[in-house]
């Protein structure tokens, strides 16, 4: 499972094991891993990003012993270890399943077993959106006649960033304005409630 700091996750080492067995004697028995691990995200071949590649790299699955001398029965079971360096997975959503397949066979020295796969599922959590403070604009200065003052239009952002990759971002206003004068709540009189009235943010 995704931890809640991802950007650096390192997964504990994962370990089992093939069964392997020849009827002849004496047979030399090799092992290999077939081609590259198949990357799946919920199903669908998957191009990871940078910085989660280590979870793919040359050594990050590995198998032992990749040679043997069959006795006419079962042999030594060949045995493997999935331990990648350190990863980025923060790009999983909450959910997502994220599967690594490797697939191995051995070899006679005549003719090849069966292909076997080994898959290794992440799952991942949800990252929340992080929304950066804005500057406040500087203060207006009431006009001299300020009856029905129209100010001129003040605009500006937030940053936001989510480390999740797809997610839906959704902005909304969060209840109603909160309005002081002079650092203390005030109710704006009847003539000026046009400065928080619908649509005016």
């Amino acid at each position: 499972v995704e931890a809640a700091d991802a950007s650096a996750q390192n997964l504990a080492p994962i370990t089992g094991s093939f069964a392997v067995s020849d009827l002849d004697i004496g047979d030399t028995l090799t092992a290999s891993v077939v081609g590259s691990p198949v990357v799946q995200l919920n199903g669908v071949n998957y191009t990871l990003p940078a910085g989660a590649t280590a979870l793919t790299a040359a050594g990050a699955f590995s198998i032992t012993p990749t040679t043997q001398t069959s006795n006419g029965g079962a042999g030594t079971a060949i045995a493997y270890t999935y331990d990648p360096a350190a990863a980025n997975l923060d790009f999983l959503r909450a959910g997502q399943s994220l599967t690594i397949t490797y697939q191995v066979k051995v070899n006679d020295g005549t003719a090849d077993s069966a292909v076997q796969d080994v898959t290794f599922t992440i799952t991942g959590a949800n990252d929340a959106p992080v929304l950066t403070d804005t500057t406040n604009p500087t203060a207006i200065v009431e006009a001299a006649d300020a009856s029905a003052q129209n100010l001129a239009p003040i605009t500006g952002s937030f940053a936001v960033s989510d480390l999740d990759i797809g997610d839906t971002l959704t902005a909304s206003v969060v209840g109603s304005p909160v309005v002081q004068l002079n650092g203390v709540n005030y109710t704006l009189p009847a003539g000026a409630t046009a400065l928080t009235a619908a649509g005016a943010f």
